[in-house]
């Protein structure tokens, strides 16, 4: 890339600059190299202001943010806002991320409000899946969460239990390498 800077006459203090084009949307560019088709929404899908959260859930960090954005944003903006999260596990740090990833998204297929409640769920089970003491008692544990779910919201069980089986991670990895770009 490059970058231009402002450099003081005396040579003692620079100043990086960014150009922004008021004529457009400075991040329209930026926007058109995310694919949002078929995620799913929270908030007004018409709000003028759309954030794009890169998610892992099984990230600390991103559960606090999560635990934060939701009530206080929509206290404040209401249906001013919108959000969608993509997919973005650290697989390198948190074994059990992608595949909760995969168990939100099978979840999204059928139903944007199963999504949301599995990420709200998730977000705040860490500690619970945590305390399994096994790798694969903790994926059981996620599946269980991703199950109930689907009964909640009335979904195909059968379609859902097969999505979540099958633990297909080409959208989780196609997200990833997304947010990596």
């Amino acid at each position: 890339k490059d970058y231009q800077f402002l450099i003081s006459k005396d040579r003692s203090t620079m100043l990086r600059l960014t150009k922004f084009d008021l004529n457009k949307d400075p991040f329209s560019d930026l926007m058109s190299k995310i694919d949002v088709s078929g995620r799913p929404s929270r908030g007004n899908k018409s709000a003028k202001v759309v954030v794009i959260n890169y998610d892992d859930f099984e990230c600390p960090y991103c559960s606090k943010m999560h635990s934060t954005l939701f009530p206080e944003i929509f206290r404040e903006y209401g249906d001013r806002v919108n959000f969608i999260y993509k997919d973005y596990p650290l697989a390198e740090i948190h074994p059990w991320a992608i595949h909760a990833a995969v168990d939100a998204n099978c979840l999204a297929v059928q139903n944007n409000d199963a999504y949301w409640d599995f990420a709200d769920t998730i977000h705040v089970s860490k500690r619970e899946i945590d305390s399994e003491r096994t790798a694969a008692a903790r994926l059981d544990s996620i599946d269980k969460m991703a199950l109930l779910q689907g009964q909640k919201h009335n979904l195909d069980l059968a379609k859902l239990a097969s999505c979540v089986k099958a633990q297909n991670e080409d959208a989780v990895r196609a997200s990833m390498k997304e947010g990596d770009a």
